[in-house]
């Protein structure tokens, strides 16, 4: 029988210019979520706090990365955060939510359940639902299950609906042709993430920043490396396969 999920109370976090929510999932893992809010005018973070008649963004991270960095720039840009409520959603495996090491704890229904459950315990209101790279995996999963349920917009941007990293082919059509050879050390399925980069010496650079900002690199690796390798190859294993034809039913 599944339990319904918990959300705890709000703390302020990261310079005040968030409240984060942990989320107890219908299975008991962990989900981080972080509510941003418009930029410091000296008042308190909750009193900054959106209404819940705001349009509200939830935006899910690419793999193996934390949210509250692939979305830096979207949630401190000022315009933005004065007229939406912006949250950013650490899926399991990823950022500070749970590491589980099992492929049954990545399947199309947890995943669904778990964004359905974050929208509904924040009480979001007409969602635009965003996904970065693997997360595009995650976006499908719930428009398969829960359809456009509270939903008012999908955005999904660098974003793939289907990976299968075991076949010798894999990324020729959706990625550089240089990005097959290494996607095994890349998404760190075998070894310790800072060793393959150490070794090879790159490292992407993921903040649409020009000229590149290697602070933010710097970061996004470190919270990367939280990720150990047999969440990875949990997340990655077996193929994922979702029904494109669902894209075609969004309205």
């Amino acid at each position: 029988v599944k339990s319904a999920a918990i959300l705890s109370s709000s703390v302020v976090g990261v310079r005040d210019n968030c409240l984060v929510y942990q989320m107890t999932t219908r299975d008991g893992q962990t989900v981080v979520l972080r509510e941003w809010i418009k930029p410091d005018d000296g008042s308190s973070a909750l009193s900054r706090k959106h209404s819940n008649s705001t349009q509200s963004m939830l935006m899910m991270p690419g793999f193996p990365h934390t949210a509250m960095l692939v979305w830096k720039y979207q949630v401190e840009h000022h315009h933005l955060s004065r007229h939406y409520r912006m949250v950013t959603m650490e899926i399991r495996g990823m950022g500070d939510s749970s590491k589980p090491t099992l492929s049954s704890d990545f399947t199309a229904q947890k995943y669904a359940d778990d964004i359905l459950d974050a929208i509904t315990l924040l009480n979001l209101n007409n969602t635009v639902l965003m996904s970065h790279s693997y997360s595009g995996c995650v976006l499908t999963d719930y428009l398969t299950i829960h359809s456009q349920t509270k939903l008012g917009a999908i955005i999904l941007t660098s974003s793939f609906t289907k990976i299968d990293i075991t076949n010798p082919a894999f990324g020729a059509e959706t990625f550089d042709p240089e990005f097959p050879p290494i996607a095994p050390g890349l998404f760190g399925l075998t070894a310790d993430l800072g060793d393959y980069y150490r070794a090879n010496q790159t490292f992407g650079d993921y903040s649409f920043f020009d000229p590149p900002n290697h602070t933010y690199s710097d970061s996004v690796l470190a919270t990367d490396m939280l990720v150990p390798p047999a969440t990875r190859q949990a997340m990655l294993l077996p193929p994922r396969f979702a029904n494109n034809a669902i894209l075609g039913t969004v309205t």
